[in-house]
């Protein structure tokens, strides 16, 4: 779908980017929390990425937000959300980036928020996060602790002051916005890494601000960047839980050796390790026919099952 070019283009500060893979049925109110913005709208483009979506994601924005001067659509073939990111800064004209995900809505104030921390926050960060507030298509489960959530369903909360990431903290890339020369400095998205259609591979977001924090910028977690995110009914289920975790340990490992490098004698000591935790982990599943009658059983047989994963066994 061609658009008219923005009739301030020289003005364009932020580029909101929504990445969607068959999402038709959640993309519209996204969009529409990104076009009631309170930041002045000739400040901001709105730039929708349809990653090789087979629903109608396109007529969704011909459909509904064609008369919308500021909004811009891109398909990216290249199935990947990594891939869509990346296209997403090529295409951008802002000077930073912020990326909401294609099921969530954001505040209202959200990019007025992103536009106040990066121009007056010192030292300037690099990346900027912040809350992800949950919003339950169906009741959420017993079995399910506030902590298990927050890790595989994208939530966040580090508090209502502003604070910079440290080592056990992380944003989540759903509700992040980024300095677009930086993402450059980086190489952006690992395209090895991340969702690939209805695959749980992750962590292309964490893998990239820890580049940034080694060159020492700053990854800061502000409460005023809000949005709300919609945890989908199909994903109450310990099914899915189960493969998150499992995905989740491979994630990981896939990001710390790109982010650290692995030599010829640490790739032996893993193989030697992996045996070793095969053998001792493998009572573990046994643990698995426990009813999960309490969120602390959940969250253990995830933790194995992240394990599991990390050390490819």
């Amino acid at each position: 779908m061609t658009k008219p070019a923005n009739k301030h283009p020289n003005t364009v500060q932020i580029t909101a980017v929504i990445c969607s893979y068959n999402r038709q049925e959640y993309l519209k109110q996204s969009i529409t929390s990104l076009v009631n913005q309170s930041l002045d709208k000739a400040l901001y483009e709105i730039l929708v990425v349809d990653n090789a979506s087979t629903d109608n994601t396109k007529h969704v924005i011909s459909n509904f937000f064609s008369h919308i001067p500021n909004i811009r659509y891109i398909y990216e073939p290249n199935l990947g959300l990594s891939f869509a990111r990346n296209c997403a800064w090529k295409n951008s004209r802002g000077k930073y980036i912020c990326y909401l995900d294609d099921d969530a809505i954001a505040a209202a104030n959200w990019l007025e928020s992103f536009w106040k921390i990066f121009t007056t926050y010192q030292p300037t960060p690099a990346v900027v996060g912040g809350k992800i507030i949950p919003f339950w298509e169906a009741p959420k489960p017993l079995w399910l602790s506030d902590s298990l959530a927050s890790k595989k369903l994208s939530l966040l909360d580090w508090g209502d002051k502003p604070l910079e990431i440290k080592r056990n903290q992380w944003l989540c890339g759903g509700n992040t916005g980024y300095h677009k020369e930086l993402l450059g400095n980086c190489h952006a998205f690992s395209t090895e890494i991340g969702r690939k259609g209805n695959s749980l591979l992750a962590d292309e977001d964490f893998l990239l601000h820890k580049q940034l924090q080694k060159k020492g910028y700053v990854v800061l977690y502000h409460p005023l960047i809000c949005m709300e995110h919609c945890i989908h009914k199909n994903r109450l289920r310990k099914k899915y839980f189960f493969q998150a975790a499992y995905t989740g340990g491979i994630s990981r490992w896939l990001s710390l050796v790109k982010l650290y490098g692995i030599t010829k004698r640490q790739r032996f000591l893993y193989s030697v390790m992996k045996v070793c935790l095969c053998a001792l982990l493998s009572p573990c599943f046994l643990f698995f026919i426990v009813p999960d009658f309490h969120p602390k059983i959940m969250e253990i047989k995830c933790k194995i099952l992240y394990t599991y994963g990390f050390f490819h066994l």
